[in-house]
């Protein structure tokens, strides 16, 4: 049973912090520029990561990964009149075995660094910010989708990759969207509509890499291979972490989920879906806070396994005072099999069920402000929506190490006009 799950978004918690900084200057009390301003950062981490199938799946045993992150930002005001450039480049280093592929035979996924052992060029793109708020936004680029499309917030916290970005989007294409470990070439736009929403639009490479190869970086661009296109709407709504909407195509044509089964080999359009998430806090009591997470997404059976994804996530933190970081999480993703897949499975032999459903429990301690341990459970209902295969359940830690670093490029320093003005300091 071939995974899905290796084709999911590493949230790597660095790099992307410092991708996606606020595109309008924040400064301290003092003057010092503190983010969105001009300054070169430098971020990295290593995640460790082990698993164990104790009992169901495929076999048990365990499979151990890695995943070493490397990334550079430059930010700038100076290139262009009014604009503010941003380039960014980050390396991913993967390595280890699998737990879905080998051990456990499901179909969303368990572990979200799980890739095929080698060297990537992840990202590589500049991004052109207009405006007096510096909200209107270009990018161009080796692009990962799930930056900024289907970004999840409290759901990230967990291991599993259908809390990164959800199986409906996930499983899609030739080799899969632009997500890790294999981002393409894109290009996005970004802006506001009025003060309460954000919309986003971009094109990625419908076929990102190349299909069967773990080469550092490939892009080919090609008429028949096509385009994904994708568009977000978020919603700026008090008491909410995230509310959003999005909805995506690819413009190349596929064969059905179901051609062997049938025969029909013909290639079609229609490779399409839509997606929806809520997120936010429940409860608060003085430091401690628990958050929750809703997401629902679609996509066309014919051409994929799962047409109907369901995730919730529960998120409690800040409730022990000696420990005031901690927190510890509780998700479920729910796939249900379209009927495509299920006459596909049928027809290789399988035992096909309506649907796959996996829980994960997660505790995350923070050791020292760059270390952290992660332990977690995972329980797998249905493995690969095959009642030949047992339901499994997984133990596991993690261990995760980050650094990072940034040099301011400016100041605000009082002038000779206005206490506003803005002056070069060398870092």
């Amino acid at each position: 049973m071939n995974t899905i799950g290796s084709r999911r978004l590493r949230l790597l918690p660095a790099l992307l912090s410092a991708a996606l900084i606020p595109a309008t200057p924040v400064l301290a009390g003092d003057g010092e520029c503190m983010t969105g301003c001009p300054s070169f950062q430098l971020t990295g981490g290593y995640t460790a990561d082990f698993r164990r199938n104790t009992t169901g799946g495929l076999a048990t045993g365990n499979a151990t990964s890695g995943l070493l992150e490397l990334g550079g930002l430059w930010t700038s005001d100076r290139l262009l009149p009014g604009a503010m450039v941003t380039t960014s480049i980050s390396l991913i280093h993967a390595h280890g075995g699998e737990i879905s592929g080998k051990r456990v035979g499901d179909l969303q996924g368990l572990n979200n660094i799980e890739a095929p052992s080698g060297l990537r060029m992840y990202e590589l793109w500049s991004e052109i910010s207009f405006g007096r708020t510096k909200s209107v936004s270009s990018r161009v680029g080796l692009l990962d989708l799930n930056a900024e499309f289907d970004a999840p917030v409290t759901s990230a916290f967990f291991i599993g990759p259908p809390f990164g970005i959800g199986t409906d989007l996930a499983q899609t294409g030739e080799n899969g969207p632009a997500v890790f470990p294999v981002t393409s070439l894109g290009v996005r736009f970004t802006g506001k509509a009025g003060d309460a929403i954000t919309w986003r639009a971009a094109a990625f490479d419908g076929v990102p890499g190349r299909v069967d190869s773990n080469s550092f970086q490939t892009v080919a661009l090609s008429g028949k291979e096509g385009a994904l296109l994708i568009g977000e709407l978020e919603f700026g709504v008090a008491r909410f972490n995230k509310l959003a909407v999005g909805a995506w195509s690819y413009t190349a044509s596929f064969a059905r989920i179901d051609a062997d089964a049938t025969g029909d080999n013909a290639s079609r359009k229609g490779n399409r879906g839509a997606y929806a998430m809520l997120d936010l806090p429940l409860s608060r009591s003085d430091a401690a806070r628990v958050d929750a997470a809703l997401r629902v997404g679609m996509a066309d059976g014919r051409f994929n396994a799962v047409d109907t994804y369901v995730g919730g996530a529960v998120v409690a933190s800040h409730f022990i005072a000696a420990r005031p970081d901690d927190a510890v999480g509780v998700a479920i993703a729910h796939g249900r099999i379209g009927k495509s897949f299920r006459r596909e499975l049928a027809f290789d032999g399988g035992l096909p069920g309506k649907s796959e459903t996996a829980i994960e429990l997660t505790y995350r301690a923070p050791l020292q402000p760059w270390l952290a341990i992660v332990p977690s459970m995972q329980w797998i209902v249905s493995p690969g929506a095959d009642h030949n295969l047992r339901n499994a359940w997984v133990v596991g830690a993690r261990l995760e190490m980050s650094f990072g670093h940034s040099w301011p490029l400016l100041a605000r320093q009082p002038g000779p006009a206005s206490n506003e003005s803005l002056a070069n300091v060398i870092p």
